[in-house]
């Protein structure tokens, strides 16, 4: 209605010419032009919002979902989100905290039932001792029952010392008590300390202890030596050797310690600084063991920033090094 068309000819060629006269048609044509843009643009990027907000929405609440399913106890959760951002990532990283949170519900349950079973078995032993004192007839029986029972209680207090050892490592790191000692004579001196032990099990020992000093908490390194050496011979044979060598170095010490015993398969040796972790139950040891020694003698380590570590094989002895800074 507001276009008008003239043929024409120009240099052989033929052509038209289009007008359009009445402005006014012409601009309402191009606001319902415009009108129509804008609606489609509207709608468009509504589609585009909804489409954007689920793809953002869906992994975040498959996330709060599986935050609920660790909240009941449900760690074996898979979120199958493989995006290649920050989502990705979080998805990717709370994954990861949740394996590890199943590892350390795993480690309490586990720490749980062997404490149990560790306090039960001596407590079992003390109640059923005590039946038979009432019956004991001799005062010879009332006497093996009485070493028994003491025997029994020796090894709930020792379990008990062991376990607030354990809880004030983890609690108060930064109450250490570090003084300059001499480290060679705090050695000797462990070494006198169960030398009947030594001498019962028909073990020989032989050390390389040269002056050295060192800087650390006396009383919570004794322990690292002490379980070190305890646990030698525990699991050493009887009539083999014990060595134990100091070397200084101008930054360091290290200690080791090495066992002529039944030593340790690869799992084992992965294993052994777990708590209440003991390698080889089956067989009778000469110390009793609660299977913390070796998680304190690495909680002592640590926070005096000391390493240790072990070489083992099975049926040739194994090797415990341990490395302090001096300062």
């Amino acid at each position: 209605t507001n276009t008008v068309g003239v043929p024409l000819i120009y240099e052989g060629e033929r052509y038209a010419l289009f007008l359009r006269p009445d402005i006014k048609l012409l601009f309402n044509e191009m606001h319902r032009m415009f009108g129509w843009l804008v609606v489609g643009m509207v709608v468009f990027t509504i589609l585009l919002v909804l489409i954007s907000t689920k793809y953002l929405i869906k992994p975040i609440s498959k996330l709060n979902t599986a935050t609920s399913l660790i909240a009941e106890g449900d760690f074996g959760i898979k979120l199958n989100i493989n995006r290649q951002d920050e989502i990705g990532d979080l998805a990717a990283s709370f994954q990861t905290m949740a394996g590890k949170l199943e590892k350390v519900n795993d480690a309490r349950k586990e720490f749980i039932s062997n404490i149990s079973h560790d306090i039960q078995s001596p407590l079992s032993n003390i109640k059923g001792y005590l039946k038979l004192l009432k019956s004991a007839e001799s005062t010879a029986q009332h006497k093996e029952y009485f070493d028994v029972v003491d025997s029994e209680v020796n090894r709930l207090s020792y379990l008990t010392k062991q376990l607030l050892l354990l809880s004030s490592l983890d609690s108060q790191k930064d109450l250490l008590d570090k003084k300059d000692f001499n480290l060679s004579e705090q050695l000797k001196t462990v070494i006198r300390q169960y030398q009947w032990i030594l001498s019962e099990k028909g073990l020989m020992i032989s050390y390389s202890l040269p002056d050295a000093y060192l800087h650390g908490d006396h009383t919570l390194l004794y322990s690292v030596w002490e379980n070190l050496l305890t646990n030698a011979i525990k699991y050493s044979e009887e009539d083999s050797e014990i060595n134990i060598t100091l070397n200084d170095q101008p930054d360091w010490i290290v200690i080791s310690f090495k066992d002529h015993g039944i030593g340790l398969h690869s799992e084992e040796v992965e294993r052994i600084y777990d708590r209440f972790y003991r390698a080889d139950t089956s067989r009778t040891r000469t110390i009793e063991g609660t299977g913390l020694g070796l998680s304190i003698v690495q909680s002592i380590l640590e926070i005096h920033d000391g390493e240790i570590k072990v070489e083992s094989k099975k049926g040739e002895g194994s090797v415990f090094t341990v490395k302090l800074p001096k300062g």
